[in-house]
């Protein structure tokens, strides 16, 4: 079991890393649980949509299983929600699904039952996934002209030394600090334009630790980001993800393999948003 530690807290997970996202730029970096399924209740979903929708599902794999989510998703709105959550329901409970489709699945799933009314219900379904509930943030820096993904500020140039409570850094219109984000977004997004101003045409900084109990050699574990806006992922200081184009927000839109060490992992998400 992997853990999230931060000041003395701690978020259990499973063998996945997952996603980023904001309202503006959307960010959320989680790890997953290989939680099992709850069974698919019994009960047809009539609209001949989502039935063509969850039998693509049912013959897909890899990123095409992905794909057949979202089109389970998108018969929202011409079928009975009821309907669409089961079906999602049914899809996590896919035998041999392999753990980042099932978390996709079950998000998705979760999703659909805020949607419903059922406030507490969607908390708790994902918030049994394991997101990392727990951030380090540190912004806004300036991104105009997008020029920001590229540009190094301090906190990038800063990696291999440890976070200094209170060190001020040169931000986009004032002073900026490390902060913490605690859970305050049950979702498993952080809607970063309630946190900084301004909020457009800017980049901030992310910052979570990982480990695992009792691991003794490092192992492979894979992380999964969607972001509204660009961003650029690193792992213990190094480069591992980039995207450079300006995107809406979608989870779990690119994936990348890690190898996780004994002791805290710094995981760090830059994000950048530009113009609505």
């Amino acid at each position: 079991m992997l853990n999230c530690r931060r000041k003395g807290k701690r978020v259990n997970s499973g063998d996945t890393v997952k996603r980023s996202s904001f309202a503006l730029f959307v960010a959320l970096l989680t790890l997953t649980a290989r939680t099992p399924a709850e069974p698919a209740p019994v009960g047809a979903a009539f609209h001949p949509d989502l039935l063509e929708a969850e039998a693509f599902f049912a013959r897909s794999d890899g990123a095409a299983a992905y794909l057949a989510l979202r089109r389970i998703w998108q018969v929202w709105d011409r079928s009975n929600p009821e309907h669409v959550e089961e079906a999602l329901r049914g899809a996590a409970a896919r035998r041999g699904l392999p753990a980042p489709t099932r978390a996709y699945a079950e998000l998705l799933g979760g999703f659909a039952r805020f949607r419903r009314g059922d406030v507490g219900g969607a908390t708790a379904r994902v918030q049994k996934l394991g997101f990392v509930a727990e951030w380090l943030m540190v912004g806004p820096f300036d991104n105009e002209g997008k020029a920001g993904l590229k540009t190094p500020f301090q906190p990038e140039q800063e990696f291999a030394e440890p976070v200094v409570p209170g060190r001020a850094y040169s931000g986009k219109e004032r002073t900026v600090r490390w902060r913490p984000v605690s859970n305050t977004f049950p979702l498993g997004w952080v809607d970063a334009s309630l946190l900084v101003r301004p909020e457009r045409n800017v980049c901030l900084y992310l910052k979570t630790f990982v480990s695992e109990a009792e691991l003794r050699a490092p192992r492979t574990i894979s992380a999964w980001v969607g972001v509204q806006g660009a961003f650029v992922l690193f792992f213990n200081g190094q480069e591992v993800l980039r995207d450079e184009a300006y995107r809406g927000y979608d989870a779990d839109r690119m994936g990348v393999s890690l190898r996780l060490l004994p002791g805290l992992n710094d995981i760090t998400l830059k994000l950048c948003n530009a113009e609505a």
